[in-house]
């Protein structure tokens, strides 16, 4: 839970980059496969403004040996503009005596 938090907070490659595997990847909505370099290019490319804050709405993880599957919601709130939600699923694997993101998926939702 600790490096969700981290990772939601993130705003520098060195961060992303101990947080992120080698072989991190991350679907997005145009159907491409980014990589951690191209994933933290973009992030790097297009930062979040510092007056959007974003907090978790919800946050579970389930533990599997070796693997951990995080799930919520991710709010996320700007000046004079309406709330934006996110629905994610992140995947971590323990490698070399630490947890590391190998995979990450979210959408866009509408609260219902």
């Amino acid at each position: 839970m600790a490096l969700e938090h981290a990772w939601l907070e993130a705003r520098d490659g060195a961060t992303l980059t101990r947080i992120l595997a080698p072989d991190f990847v991350r679907p997005v909505p145009s159907g491409a496969f980014l990589t951690r370099a191209e994933h933290i290019a973009w992030v790097m490319a297009h930062p979040r403004p510092r007056s959007t804050r974003v907090a978790f709405e919800t946050l579970t993880v389930r533990l599997y040996g070796r693997t951990a599957v995080a799930n919520g919601t991710v709010i996320a709130r700007a000046p004079d503009q309406p709330a934006r939600w996110t629905v994610f699923t992140d995947v971590f694997e323990y490698r070399d005596g630490r947890w590391r993101a190998i995979n990450a998926q979210e959408n866009v939702v509408t609260p219902g």
